[in-house]
């Protein structure tokens, strides 16, 4: 019974010892900061602004490192505002579609242009001229 019991112990030790997720760190310790490129600006933050009689439904992609990156999607009722934070500066397409008809594009791959080192307030509204057609434009709140 004994040698059964140090079989399974080394066993566990040697799997425990191959696993990918297991940290050399002492419990408790904070893992080492992210290296940052000495060229490359900090992320923004993103505020949208439903000025629109619908619910709406906002996700951004921006290209990073020659690939898109999607960000969540971000639910904003009529008349509230909707965050995205660690935005990389350069063109984020956006794309919103209607809450109630997700099949229903209001806006997609439309290109905003995220200025590095400073947060954006954006604002949704419907065009006075065509009110199925949706307007993006800067916040000056």
């Amino acid at each position: 019974m004994p040698r059964i019991i140090l079989a399974m112990l080394i066993a566990a030790a040697g799997m425990i010892a191959l696993c990918p997720s297991a940290s050399a760190q002492a419990p408790g310790q904070k893992p080492p900061p992210a290296q940052k490129k000495e060229n490359e600006p900090p992320p923004v933050s993103l505020r949208f602004r439903n000025d629109t009689k619908l619910t709406i439904v906002l996700q951004g992609a921006s290209e990073v490192n020659k690939q898109m990156r999607r960000g969540p999607p971000i639910l904003i009722r009529e008349g509230r505002s909707g965050f995205e934070a660690n935005v990389p500066p350069g063109i984020r397409l956006i794309t919103i579609v209607d809450y109630n008809q997700p099949s229903r594009p209001l806006l997609q791959n439309f290109p905003l242009p995220v200025p590095p080192g400073r947060d954006l307030q954006v604002l949704i509204r419907t065009d006075p001229k065509n009110p199925q057609r949706i307007i993006v434009t800067p916040d000056n709140q």
